[in-house]
């Protein structure tokens, strides 16, 4: 009889304290972790990107996520045109389209939009399984990837790994908006991951993009890349280019039946022929691997004959 008393003020010092305390204690932590969320360093990345833009006269631009902020240099094609280019890529092109459109809107909002003359358009989502178009408009991450819930980022055993060692930091973009490798080990991971959606699901999602990017800068010329992976599979060599042409095809077709207006082209990218021009994933180039897809799309543009293009 007398263990029953004891039950009982254990299980009011759990109610009344522990449970609280557990509450109290997760919520702190979670207050925590969205604060001190740096995303490996995408947020000091975002960051400079809008000091370089406010610094930096420009008519020319990359769009896209990791695979052109890695794999394009906009400091190669201003030295080779007469444009001023700078890569305002961001990973995963801000998580949802509705980030990374209100970011090119709060950096080049009013009159500046109206500078921009060209933009390399670099998107991987149309190579990619239809789930991951879904996730970017429904996504709750803002634009440098943190959760907009109640779930952390990080778990506690992460926050203090990366108090001891701050592990892979990604390091912050050049004038030109472009990845600096020299602050950065290239280690190859991941596999070859060409599964397009079917290009009447792709072309739907990309003209509303399109629309959205004309709307911001309605004086430009955009250039829709299908950009350049590599392909342990050789079919997927022929597979890649005829997608491009698909989807260019559907989403000319798409425009002309909706009624919709957009100055632009597309061009399907040469593969990277060989691994030693890859960084840490199929569609990452290190800076050999940069210039060789650089070079490429220059010289396809130029092949292309892009008359709204001054190329020297």
């Amino acid at each position: 009889m007398g263990a029953m008393p004891c039950m009982d003020n254990v299980n009011k010092l759990i109610y009344h304290f522990a449970i609280p305390f557990v509450l109290i204690a997760y919520c702190l932590f979670v207050i925590y972790d969205y604060n001190f969320y740096d995303g490996n360093g995408r947020v000091a990345s975002i960051e400079k990107h809008t000091s370089n833009i406010k610094n930096t006269n420009i008519d020319a631009l990359i769009l896209g996520g990791s695979n052109s902020y890695l794999s394009l240099s906009a400091e190669t094609l201003s030295l080779k045109s007469d444009h001023s280019w700078y890569n305002l890529s961001l990973f995963s092109e801000g998580y949802t389209d509705e980030n990374y459109m209100h970011f090119l809107k709060e950096e080049f909002g009013g009159a500046k939009s109206k500078d921009i003359r060209i933009i390399i358009y670099s998107t991987i989502y149309p190579n990619r399984e239809e789930r991951f178009i879904l996730e970017r408009q429904t996504g709750k991450m803002n634009i440098a990837g943190r959760r907009k819930s109640i779930k952390p980022n990080y778990s506690f055993i992460s926050h203090i790994r990366n108090s001891i060692d701050k592990g892979m930091l990604y390091p912050l973009p050049n004038k030109y908006g472009d990845f600096d490798f020299n602050n950065f080990d290239c280690i190859l991971k991941g596999k070859s991951d060409f599964r397009p959606v079917h290009v009447d699901i792709s072309s739907v999602w990309l003209q509303k993009n399109l629309i959205s990017i004309q709307s911001i800068f309605p004086d430009a010329h955009i250039i829709v890349v299908s950009p350049s992976e590599f392909f342990d599979n050789p079919d997927n060599l022929i597979d890649t280019t005829l997608h491009a042409e698909r989807l260019f095809h559907s989403l000319t077709a798409l425009n002309k039946k909706n009624n919709v207006n957009i100055n632009f082209s597309m061009i399907g990218e040469a593969s990277y022929n060989k691994k030693n021009l890859l960084c840490d994933d199929y569609h990452h180039a290190n800076s050999k691997g940069r210039n060789y897809r650089t070079q490429n799309l220059y010289t396809q543009i130029i092949a292309a004959n892009q008359e709204s293009i001054r190329y020297e």
